[in-house]
Order: structure tokens, then C-alpha cells, then sequence
């Protein structure tokens, strides 16, 4: 998908492994820039530019003056120095209509990564979410899906009582 330069929503509730799974996914990847959340705006912007520091696009001083944009300046002065990163975007969920336009004109330059519990419901939002070209939803693993996944990442040797969390997680 990346390769592909398709952007990437990945569903699912709470704690099932979203972060973890892109974390993972992206982990040799030179030029990722990670977002906690895009709420506020402002605050999501500035982890954008200290994304692009880190991933060598942006010096401190192209930094700082960045940061004295306004928002909308801001956002759409990002759009040129994401243009060869992978923009992950946590709790996207929580974009609202006013935030969508700023957001839209940095996520148009990259390949954009969106962890969401749920795709919210406002029309007004639609535009925005037709950015993403895969849907990918992950459901909760069955106890024994679970229970044979953490052995295959962990050695009994290590577990103090393997036959008791067997039994726990029965």
C-alpha cells in the first residue's frame, strides 16, 4: 500500500493493536512522521514539523518559522516537505468538519496512514474520508487465536507458570 502511495484507514476498537500493528509495519520505513492525535489542530501541525526535523525535510530554523504561521498557513506550507514521508495519523477519528481542509491539503502530498476506532458520521466528512483508498478493519482475536499468538512470541522458558496462563486464558 505504500509503495502504491494509497492512503490507509485501519478500523477497529480500542486497544485491539492499530498503533502497534503500523508501528510495526513501519518500522524500517526512513521518513515516517507519527501524529497522537489530530486534536487539537495546532498541536498536531507542530508534531508534523517536529516529524519533519527528525525525517531531515525540515531544518530548525524552516521549523521555526513554520511555526509562527497561522493554521491554515501552516498546513498548507506542510504540504511540499511531507511529500516523500508516510504521515501516520492516531485517533483520526476525532477530525472535525473545520479541521478537514487543513488536513487535506498536507495528507494530498503523502501517503497518510488513519488509526480510527470508528469512521464518524458527519457528511460533512465525507470528502475527507474518500481520501483513503483501503479500509482495512481488524476484529478481536478468539481467546485461541490470542492465546496462540502469544506463544508464538514469547518462550514458555520465560513465563513463571506457562500451565497456569494456559488455564487463564482458556
Amino acid at each position: 500500500m505504500i509503495a502504491g502511495r494509497q492512503n490507509v484507514l485501519i478500523l477497529g476498537p480500542i486497544g485491539i493493536g492499530k498503533t502497534e500493528l503500523v508501528r510495526s509495519a513501519t518500522r524500517d520505513l526512513p521518513k515516517v512522521i507519527w501524529v497522537s492525535s489530530v486534536a487539537p489542530l495546532k498541536a498536531a501541525l507542530q508534531e508534523i514539523v517536529q516529524g519533519l526535523i527528525k525525517a531531515g525535510q525540515l531544518d530548525a530554523g524552516q521549523a521555526a518559522g513554520l511555526l509562527r504561521l497561522p493554521g491554515p498557513a501552516l498546513s498548507r506550507s506542510l504540504a511540499g516537505p511531507v511529500r516523500d514521508c508516510v504521515l501516520v495519523l492516531d485517533r483520526l477519528d476525532r477530525v472535525t468538519p473545520s479541521m478537514a481542509p487543513a488536513l487535506e491539503s498536507i495528507t494530498a502530498e503523502c501517503v497518510t496512514v488513519g488509526l480510527v476506532t470508528e469512521i464518524p458520521s458527519s457528511s460533512k466528512l465525507t470528502r475527507f474520508w474518500w481520501r483513503f483508498q483501503k479500509k482495512i478493519t481488524l476484529q478481536p482475536l478468539s481467546p485461541e487465536d490470542s492465546k496462540q499468538l502469544f506463544w508464538s512470541r514469547l518462550s514458555k522458558s520465560v513465563v513463571c507458570n506457562p500451565v497456569a496462563w494456559d488455564r487463564a486464558v482458556a
